[in-house]
């Protein structure tokens, strides 16, 4: 069952410890504070002796809590709705669903590197990731249509993201993707994460 949680009812125990080794925080904190359409990625919860106790998504409720964000979707293993804290919620499966069958997300797509990008491979990093997705032959998108909206380079240039129209409900373009991305990691700068979880190398 999928809820709607406020954070400060959830906190963390040594009873569920974080054994989340993919993720890097600063770098997934950085990903899921850009702005998204979506609400940050839901965690599991436990109802023990009346504590709501984070089980896995450990991370993304220390974001939430840095973030200030007020509420959290949680995955909760069985109906406790009657038990839960004060202003929890039940999240509507069509809600879920509609969710599910939008095609096109407006989103940041973000990596962070093992050393700063040089000018020349920012200039790279737009040939390769920028021009992907502009010209990316998808149904979900029109000729015409805009496609990228932004891209920069913070962190002193050890970060390379961009804003673009993902078309999710499409994942024919995802090989590709992924093959560019690992060229990239060798041939011009080692990438150390995406969206926050650790690269494949």
């Amino acid at each position: 069952m999928m809820i709607e949680v406020p954070v400060a009812s959830v906190r963390e125990s040594p009873q569920f410890p974080d054994r989340d080794e993919h993720n890097i925080y600063e770098h997934l904190k950085y990903t899921l504070s850009r702005p998204c359409q979506f609400p940050l990625p839901a965690i599991g919860v436990s109802l023990v002796d009346g504590d709501l106790l984070v089980t896995n998504g450990h991370k993304y409720l220390r974001i939430a809590q840095e973030l200030r964000r007020p509420r959290i979707r949680a995955l909760i293993s069985r109906d406790l709705s009657g038990q839960l804290p004060a202003g929890s919620q039940v999240v509507p499966r069509e809600e879920l669903e509609n969710e599910m069958r939008i095609p096109v997300v407006r989103d940041y797509h973000v990596y962070f590197f093992e050393k700063p990008l040089s000018p020349q491979a920012q200039q790279e990093f737009v040939h390769t990731f920028v021009e992907f997705f502009e010209k990316l032959p998808t149904p979900l998108l029109q000729p015409g249509e805009k496609r990228v909206f932004s891209w920069g380079f913070p962190f002193d240039a050890r970060c390379g993201e961009l804003e673009a129209n993902i078309p999710v409900g499409d994942r024919s373009w995802l090989p590709k993707y992924l093959r560019i991305s690992q060229e990239f990691s060798r041939n011009v700068a080692r990438i150390v994460s995406f969206q926050g979880g650790r690269f494949p190398q």
